[in-house]
């Protein structure tokens, strides 16, 4: 009993009770979806075994071995393409976004042994001691064996994440024990940045990109170091404050940045960058008047999760989804007829889109 007792003590209560579109039952999700569905289809084809090489913080190069690895994809034998039935083809990377998606799923599922194997076998294959930072992928050398590439913060971000998912729905000084880790990694880097995450060709970012007629001659344009937006996920970092209450700051200051840089004048779009160095949004990263569909909605879902809506922008994605789908992207300013609908409806003064 005294076990039990001091098990739970001293365990830290989170700032948000819970995560949006996340229930408290396992069963309660699609089954043909998690299981039997892709779940199944994960364990049945894509789980491999790998040996990686890395060196270690004296120099010396070792092997490690890990299991049940989510491949990025496997050719199923029922699909012809004129090959070699008989020849498995399966990726020659494993991409550590694949396992987080897995490590999430076990979580919500409830699966709890399995969940517990997972992030060990996570740890021990992505985990890169000299930048105490998570890889992004491991590469299949010519050699036969994988190595860790690019270790980075959104990849060390995602992992905190789902530990805190973890964490909700079963608390323990063996989760919070990881994630005081990962949050000591991780704080000086959102303190002074975070680092660049993409470079993007724009214009002169103290202009809104459509204040620009389409016709008019764009000027030279330079490359610019920016961070991802969609890449900026404000849930973790308004949980983090459970763990160092200076993230509660950081999380605040990302929300404004992101939430006050939506498009007032074309789409109601979220920002696509955010130059560091200049402290300012930049609508797209291309540059190209095209905004990408996916991170218009891995940004939006970010915003949702800390209770900020776009109600305009989800007026224009359903009507999309009406009209036969989403385009991979979209025009900033005038885009397709629709797209000019929309604008109208958005503009202050306008009746509400919803109300339509």
């Amino acid at each position: 009993v005294l076990y039990f007792v001091l098990e739970g003590s001293n365990l830290v209560r989170l700032p948000l009770d819970s995560l949006p579109g996340q229930t408290a039952d396992g069963l309660d999700y699609d089954t043909d979806i998690l299981a039997p569905g892709v779940l199944q289809q994960i364990e049945d084809h894509l789980l491999v075994d790998v040996e990686s090489k890395t060196t270690d913080l004296e120099g010396k190069e070792k092997i490690i071995k890990a299991k049940n690895l989510a491949a990025a994809w496997r050719k199923l034998p029922s699909l012809d393409l004129g090959d070699d039935k008989d020849e498995v083809m399966i990726a020659n990377q494993v991409l550590a976004g694949d396992q987080l998606y897995l490590g999430q799923t076990l979580t919500e599922k409830g699966k709890k042994r399995q969940f517990n194997t997972w992030q060990n076998t996570f740890s021990e294959a992505f985990y890169d001691s000299y930048s105490d930072l998570y890889a992004s992928s491991l590469e299949l050398g010519q050699d036969g064996l994988y190595v860790r590439h690019n270790p980075n913060w959104m990849t060390t971000l995602g992992y905190a994440r789902v530990l805190l998912q973890a964490y909700m729905l079963n608390p323990s000084h063996s989760l919070l024990n990881k994630l005081e880790k990962l949050s000591e990694t991780l704080l000086p880097l959102f303190q002074s940045g975070p680092p660049i995450s993409i470079t993007g060709l724009g214009p002169d970012l103290n202009h809104p990109l459509f204040s620009k007629a389409e016709e008019d001659e764009i000027e030279e344009r330079e490359e610019v170091n920016l961070i991802s937006v969609e890449s900026i996920d404000l849930w973790t970092l308004a949980q983090l404050a459970g763990i160092d209450e200076e993230w509660g700051r950081i999380a605040q200051q990302w929300i404004e940045n992101i939430s006050e840089s939506i498009s007032e004048e074309g789409m109601p779009f979220p920002p696509e960058g955010w130059n560091v160095e200049q402290d300012t949004a930049m609508p797209l990263i291309a540059s190209d008047y095209q905004a990408e569909t996916w991170r218009i909605l891995k940004t939006s879902l970010n915003l949702a999760e800390v209770g900020i809506n776009n109600p305009a922008l989800e007026g224009f994605l359903l009507e999309e989804l009406k009209s036969g789908g989403l385009a991979s992207s979209y025009h900033l300013v005038n885009g397709s007829s629709e797209t000019a609908a929309v604008i109208l409806h958005w503009l202050p003064g306008q009746p509400d889109w919803q109300e339509q």
